[in-house]
């Protein structure tokens, strides 16, 4: 069943199929806090919290986007104030895995956000499916909504991400070397 179909139904009061998109997500978001975050407990507590989150609001907000795409930037915005909370505190990031090494908690680059967007602006100007499967991508839409979306195999998805993504680094490598 189809994720924003399932909230429909879940939000209309199907208890089951409220339990069945909660699972959805909970893979889901696991998937992705794993990439991210490298300590598993606090991968764990991310993922709670966000779906505490969702199951707490999901009836009464008001969902512009669709539903997936909400829930994801939920987990996003989570994992963004679990990193912010790690830099305030100065926590060290590696004794989760026996280490006793601190890593190095890169201090935000101002030029950044305007590297990207301009990165972003030629990987446009180059290949506008390239940039649109950027942006959808980083809005939470799945694989499966995006193939439909832009009428693309998954097989052409994935290969057409990791191409955008590869042009995208290429470009902000070589942005850091002009500047």
């Amino acid at each position: 069943m189809d994720v924003n179909e399932a909230f429909q139904r879940a939000k209309d009061g199907d208890k089951a199929v409220e339990e069945q998109l909660l699972e959805q997500l909970l893979v889901s978001f696991r998937v992705i806090v794993q990439r991210r975050i490298w300590d598993r407990m606090d991968g764990e507590d991310i993922v709670q919290q966000a779906l505490i989150t969702v199951l707490g609001k999901y009836k009464t907000a008001e969902i512009a986007i669709n539903f997936a795409a909400w829930a994801h930037k939920v987990l996003n915005n989570k994992i963004m104030d679990h990193v912010k909370m790690k830099r305030l505190r100065g926590l060290k990031m590696g004794e989760y895995a026996g280490q006793q090494e601190t890593l190095m908690v890169a201090v935000p680059d101002p030029g950044l956000k305007a590297r990207i967007k301009g990165c972003l602006a030629r990987v446009n100007r180059s290949h506008k499916q390239y940039a649109r499967i950027l942006n959808l991508h980083f809005q939470g839409y799945s694989t499966e909504e995006i193939c439909h979306a832009l009428g693309i195999t998954a097989n052409n998805f994935y290969v057409s991400l990791s191409r955008a993504r590869t042009m995208l680094e290429a470009c902000l490598k070589q942005k850091e070397t002009d500047s």
